[in-house]
């Protein structure tokens, strides 16, 4: 089953309520697990998670039953989310695909690391994967086009195949539809996909104008469930519904 990740990011606005209020959101739209990002300070703008965040909206998770992911972008940032949510896994933004320090601090902390490829080459992809490998943790990686919205000539989705060589695939999906990119990710054998969420698209802020709301990511959700049971287990053979005594005749032919 695919894992549905909303990506929340900076989309809770500063504000504890709206936090609360849109973790519920998402676990009421289906959303496996939230995802948050945590900055070492306020340079991407006043919306970013503090590191007292980090604990309480990992309980807002916990209370809705989904899971609970952060991003982190240093040494201190990753500290941070060890100390305070002693986590399994940790999301490594685009940007920070080449920060090999970072990606050596996470896997000698013994997490397993999703990580985005914009705007990265495959040598560059290569090169991380081997630095992540060397600490002995796994890798899942997340096809992603860095621009926002992403232009869906440029979605590249089946690069996800010349991925899979490096260890498990996802998507991070900048564009705006929320249906066609992630259900071809699915049929693609994606294990994750990533979809920013906001409570209201019209909102002042970074992500909100290309995130997808509470009814799209429900959408989302059922198309790719839909998608998993179209995809089935690969063997053919005669399925229940059809009638294998229903071949044409030859009298049929002849007439």
């Amino acid at each position: 089953m695919v894992e549905l990740v909303a990506e929340i990011g900076s989309n809770w606005n500063g504000h504890m309520v709206t936090a609360d209020d849109i973790v519920s959101a998402a676990g009421q739209a289906g959303a496996h697990t939230v995802k948050f990002q945590h900055y070492p300070d306020d340079r991407y703008g006043p919306y970013v998670m503090r590191r007292d965040h980090l604990g309480w909206m990992q309980d807002l998770a916990v209370r809705e039953g989904i899971g609970f992911l952060c991003s982190v972008f240093d040494q201190d940032t990753l500290e941070d989310y060890l100390v305070a949510c002693a986590p399994s896994r940790v999301k490594i933004a685009s940007p920070e695909l080449t920060d090999r320090q970072l990606l050596r601090a996470c896997g000698n902390a013994g997490l397993h690391i999703i990580l985005s490829t914009g705007m990265s080459t495959e040598q560059q992809i290569a090169e991380a994967v081997q630095v992540i490998e060397e600490t002995g943790v796994g890798v899942t990686l997340l096809q992603c086009v860095s621009s926002y919205p992403a232009p869906p000539e440029e979605m590249n989705l089946t690069a996800m195949r010349r991925l899979s060589r490096y260890g498990k695939v996802g998507l991070s999906d900048h564009s705006l539809n929320p249906i066609v990119a992630p259900v071809t990710a699915t049929a693609l054998g994606a294990v994750m996909v990533e979809k920013h969420f906001t409570l209201d698209r019209s909102q002042d802020g970074p992500d909100h104008g290309y995130a997808v709301d509470p009814e799209g990511f429900r959408a989302m959700v059922e198309a790719v469930r839909l998608c998993e049971r179209m995809l089935g287990d690969g063997r053919k053979r005669v399925m229940d519904s059809e009638d294998p005594t229903d071949r044409r005749t030859e009298e049929w032919r002849a007439a």
